[in-house]
């Protein structure tokens, strides 16, 4: 049986260091959205989720979500949408994605991450810095709590 693979916004949570992500006690893996839904959408859906998902106070809350917040901590860097910092939430378009269940328990879910490109500042030609690669990312769930790793 052949799988449907799709092209879509891949958001997850991202961090230099480790113990930042698992402080967090949220999934890796925030949203997968249509690939269709604008970039300017997916920055206030951005806002919306750090909001929610990182256990800030109120004060917060309210600094994270103005839309002065969205323009001094929204990033873009090579196609993704980013906000925060150590941990951020990192928005991107990925493609060939699809979900495997390897278990009642547990769910993987692969995907492509898009080469990126640089200017060559002398020619104006592009550079690829990173090209195409395979990513997944496993989740396991137990009793309605989650455990992750990633592959």
């Amino acid at each position: 049986m052949s799988r449907k693979k799709r092209k879509a916004w891949l958001i997850t949570w991202r961090s230099s260091r480790r113990d930042y992500l698992n402080d967090l006690g949220r999934p890796t893996i925030v949203a997968i959205l249509d690939s269709r839904v604008p970039a300017d959408a997916i920055g206030h859906m951005l806002q919306a989720l750090y909001c929610s998902e990182s256990g800030l106070t109120l004060l917060e809350k309210l600094t994270i979500g103005s839309v002065e917040a969205r323009r001094r901590y929204g990033k873009g860097y090579l196609g993704e949408c980013r906000l925060g910092s150590n941990p951020s939430l990192v928005a991107r378009r990925v493609k060939d994605l699809y979900i495997e269940r390897t278990s009642a328990s547990e769910q993987t879910v692969f995907w492509t991450e898009d080469a990126q490109f640089t200017h060559e500042p002398c020619s104006n030609r592009l550079k690829e810095i990173v090209p195409d690669r395979a990513m997944s990312y496993t989740e396991r769930y137990s009793h309605g709590q989650y455990t992750t790793r990633s592959a």
